[in-house]
């Protein structure tokens, strides 16, 4: 069976089409596709069977989302410029975050230390799977963070996997034992990173709206 392509042009979904339909089309190397069991929108470019697309050279190559010079890709992840918010795109559609505030990470802090106090019983082992479990998770936050509407994602936009849940709450311990110092690395940080989203590289964020493609 032959595989089909969905693409995004204009921030809008479109497709099905075929690999000979793309090239009709004269699809960019950045334009984003996605197609059935691939997990996330990616550009055209890193997708093998789509390397025949680009043997042509087009004057006007269409699609794609067209990045300002003061913007950044990285995965499926767009830096915007004010370096306050975020594009993740996704196969279901755009979403759109803000970096979460310094009140609201240190509100999270304090009620994720208060639930941590009553697993006092396994010292380091009970706070660890607190925090690598819950980062890791579907919902991607702790409960201190899910009461702040705030969750941790990687930079490149997907969710962290228990290994890298894991190295960031080690290295949180760090940025406490240095005067808490690593957390105040945030507001130096273009993207609001502390010191051990900064080894970890996560982010730690806030939805603010999303748009699906309608399927």
């Amino acid at each position: 069976m032959e595989k089909m392509y969905f693409i995004v042009i204009d921030s809008q979904k479109q497709g099905p089409y075929s690999k000979e339909e793309l090239i009709e089309m004269r699809i960019s190397p950045s334009t984003l596709v996605w197609f059935e069991g691939l997990e996330n929108w990616v550009e055209a470019r890193q997708i093998e069977d789509l390397q025949a697309v680009f043997q042509y050279n087009f004057p006007n190559p269409q699609g794609g989302y067209q990045l300002n010079t003061q913007e950044q890709r990285v995965g499926n992840v767009v830096y915007h410029a004010d370096n306050m918010h975020i594009t993740l795109f996704t196969p279901q559609g755009e979403l759109y975050y803000r970096y979460a505030a310094f009140g609201d990470r240190l509100v999270a802090f304090i009620l994720d230390r208060l639930i941590c106090l009553l697993l006092s019983i396994l010292p380091l082992v009970g706070p660890w799977l607190y925090y690598a479990l819950l980062h890791s998770s579907s919902d991607q936050a702790t409960v201190g963070q899910r009461a702040m509407n705030i969750k941790c994602i990687s930079e490149e936009g997907n969710p962290i996997d228990f290994g890298q849940a894991t190295g960031r709450f080690f290295m949180s311990l760090v940025s406490g034992f240095i005067f808490f110092i690593g957390y105040f690395l945030y507001f130096g940080s273009a993207k609001k990173q502390t010191l051990h989203d900064s080894v970890a590289k996560t982010l730690v964020v806030r939805e603010i709206g999303r748009k699906n493609y309608g399927f």
